[in-house]
């Protein structure tokens, strides 16, 4: 991917050594985080505080502290604690024995790894006071699945009709084996983090996302061009138990139909923790690495499965992203929203395989199994 404004070269991965200490098997246990990925991911983050030396550096080794996902100063500013995974956020206290004290050469006051930073590339974020700026590092992927190639093209479709809605954009790279970067502004505010509060957001997100799709347009696209497996793996999904056997009859019929959605460009994952609230009052979308030009219900969908009052978010969401639907030939707003969550059902199988043992993979049941009662409630709406 070609570099973006400013971005200079890096000389390659940059070996830390032995930043992390080595942990006694109890501690490791805590951490649930083998040294290699804190290790991977500050090695990441130096070497775009290398490609960019506008960003501060240590002159020396700083105190930080390793633990969970987290690498982080041991006098974290308050304002970057909004990084923090729960329950960190709000019960921080570097001497936490869930945390280990190492000693960094990074600029940045806290690296948060990705949830699913599970790849050979990492995934995190980085947050720094001055200037004050976010890095998000991807893996290598393709170019088209890229994330930091999406978050780029969103800024030009989002920043264009709704620039309010994303931070604005710094400067995006690339560091070699650790992969690709791009650098955001800080947004002063606070993630919303929990079900009722994304609820309480629904109309300014939905308003949001809807100047997005009336300024970069509405097309439609057939079921089988957006979602081309996803006969197969529903069929293959009867047998799991999943879904309900007539509601699983009800989607192949939908399925069968292979008619038109409408499609704009999507955020791709609006879950609470990526609105942000800022102090304005504003609400700012980010992690835009999913963003593409999409059925406009994918970000419906989240929405439904993640707020609370799904009733309530059922009605705002098909109101809201319906849109003018009289005398089109293709799906209704609740077809194309039970498709959306069809599809990510259809994936469940795969996405289990992979995170068997990880700590998340107990939430992927919790979601699935509230994604199907989502999707019976929108049939029956």
């Amino acid at each position: 991917m070609a570099s973006g404004q400013g971005v200079g070269r890096t000389t390659g991965w940059r070996s830390i050594g032995r930043r992390v200490r080595r942990l006694s098997p109890r501690r490791l246990v805590t951490l649930r985080t083998p040294p290699a990925r804190h290790e991977r991911a500050l090695a990441a983050v130096e070497a775009v505080e290398a490609a960019e030396p506008w960003l501060p550096t240590a002159q020396e080794p700083v105190a930080m502290v390793a633990g969970d996902r987290i690498i982080a100063r041991s006098d974290l500013p308050e304002w970057a604690r909004t990084m923090l995974p729960s329950p960190w956020r709000h019960l921080w206290d570097p001497q936490d024995p869930g945390l280990e004290p190492i000693t960094a050469t990074s600029g940045a006051q806290v690296i948060v790894r990705a949830k699913y930073d599970l790849s050979d590339g990492v995934k995190l974020r980085a947050a720094y006071e001055d200037p004050h700026v976010i890095v998000g590092v991807l893996p290598h992927a393709p170019f088209g699945s890229c994330g930091v190639t999406r978050t780029v093209r969103a800024h030009a479709v989002v920043g264009r009709f709704a620039p309010d809605l994303i931070p604005p954009l710094v400067t995006f790279g690339e560091v070699g084996p650790a992969g690709r970067y791009v650098v955001e502004r800080w947004v002063d505010g606070r993630p919303l983090m929990t079900p009722s509060r994304l609820a309480d957001a629904l109309p300014q997100v939905i308003d949001g996302l809807t100047h997005v799709h009336d300024g970069y347009g509405i097309s439609e696209m057939r079921l089988s061009r957006w979602a081309p497996r996803l006969a197969k793996d529903w069929a293959t999904l009867a047998d799991s138990g999943l879904v309900p056997a007539d509601l699983h009859r009800q989607v192949t019929a939908l399925i069968d139909r292979d008619a038109a959605l409408r499609a704009s460009w999507t955020h791709g994952d609006p879950v609470a923790s990526n609105v942000i609230r800022a102090v304005d009052g504003g609400i700012v979308l980010v992690d835009w690495e999913n963003a593409r030009h999409a059925p406009v219900m994918v970000d419906a969908a989240k929405l439904h499965v993640f707020a609370a009052h799904p009733d309530a978010t059922l009605e705002q969401v098909l109101r809201g992203l319906g849109g003018r639907t009289s005398g089109r030939p293709g799906y209704s707003p609740a077809e194309e929203l039970a498709l959306a969550h069809a599809r990510t059902l259809a994936g469940h199988p795969r996405r289990v395989a992979r995170l068997v043992g990880h700590a998340r993979e107990a939430r992927e049941l919790d979601q699935a199994a509230r994604r199907v009662e989502r999707l019976a409630a929108t049939l029956a709406a």
